[in-house]
């Protein structure tokens, strides 16, 4: 390969001309001032972990790749991104939530694919402070490693102390954790037999003979209790913010669960992983009135080799929506 100072000028010294409408920033312009307004002014310093913008402590047990932050409060507003995870447009949904939820004494965030609870922490360790007196969350993760993590960072975040049961509540919040695949029964499926807490395109497996993922990388496979979604949140009236990010696995699971997001699901958030999966949910969620409040299309590479779309997916995308009934 040529090196970068004898390829073409055009890919390197001339700066392309882009319209806007080549850009998908997944924001509009008002959108840095939401999420300012409900980001805190006064976050004090943690020595031991990582502190991000909306003064949720991160540890380096479950995100190394924030190794040099270690002592460090953010305070730069995550637009594009958090810098570690997020990106503005899961921030601009959260900060939507709390717009719509105020007046009420309880903020509620779902999270389905939670890994290790990064949006449950957020409105949790939020929500007084936003003028919540009560927090509620709800999160699935299959992952034995991942959920661990989950319990880890809710501990580190004074939410859920780490003894505590899967199931319970003091101090201003009530929590229910899963450690199961989120689905639209009770049943069971299958997950990667060798877990790696870094790798977030795990996706649970409904073929007990799979010898391969949805990217076709070879693997071995678990039995993993999968819990039913409608059933785990029939306790809750109203959900302010839920986010869903399955690798795929939305696909099968929304249309299947619908009918029971709309009459509590607020704002919803889900992370899109093919380019198909994008236009059902538009199509889907549009003819139901939805409102598509912000999205950005997934990237994917057309020439790969995996078996399948979502397979191909390299870039997740993200819709946001909101449900006008409530």
């Amino acid at each position: 390969m040529a090196a970068l100072h004898e390829m073409h000028p055009s890919t390197i010294e001339e700066a392309l001309p882009a319209l806007e409408t080549d850009v998908f920033r997944g924001y509009l312009g008002d959108d840095p001032e939401r999420i300012r307004a409900i980001m805190p002014t006064d976050t004090p310093v943690d020595p031991t972990c990582f502190t991000d913008a909306m003064g949720v402590k991160v540890s380096l047990d479950y995100c190394p790749w924030i190794w040099d932050r270690t002592g460090v409060v953010e305070t730069r507003i995550p637009i594009p991104t958090d810098t570690y995870l997020g990106e503005a447009i899961e921030y601009v949904g959260f900060a939507v939530a709390v717009e719509r939820a105020t007046g009420r004494d309880t903020l509620t965030v779902v999270e389905l694919g939670a890994g290790w609870g990064p949006w449950v922490s957020l409105g949790s360790v939020n929500a007084h402070r936003l003028g919540f007196p009560n927090a509620r969350i709800v999160a699935f993760e299959a992952d034995g490693d991942r959920y661990n993590a989950l319990r880890q960072h809710l501990a580190l975040n004074n939410i859920v102390p780490a003894d505590a049961p899967a199931e319970g509540e003091g101090n201003g919040y009530q929590w229910k954790l899963h450690h199961a695949a989120a689905h639209w029964e009770d049943s069971v499926l299958y997950w990667p037999a060798e877990s790696n807490v870094l790798d977030a395109g795990m996706a649970a497996i409904t073929d007990p003979d799979a010898t391969n993922d949805y990217r076709g990388q070879p693997i071995a496979t678990i039995e993993v209790k999968a819990v039913s979604v409608t059933r785990a949140l029939s306790h809750l009236d109203i959900i302010d913010f839920m986010h869903i990010d399955i690798q795929g696995g939305e696909e099968d699971l929304l249309p299947r669960i619908i009918d029971d997001l709309e009459t509590k699901v607020r704002v919803l958030f889900l992370g899109t992983h093919s380019r198909k999966i994008e236009g059902d949910f538009i199509q889907m969620l549009g003819d139901r009135g939805w409102h598509l409040f912000r999205e950005r299309p997934c990237q994917f590479y057309p020439m790969s080799e995996a078996p399948t779309l979502v397979g191909r997916t390299y870039m997740d995308g993200a819709q946001l929506w909101i449900n006008p009934r409530l």
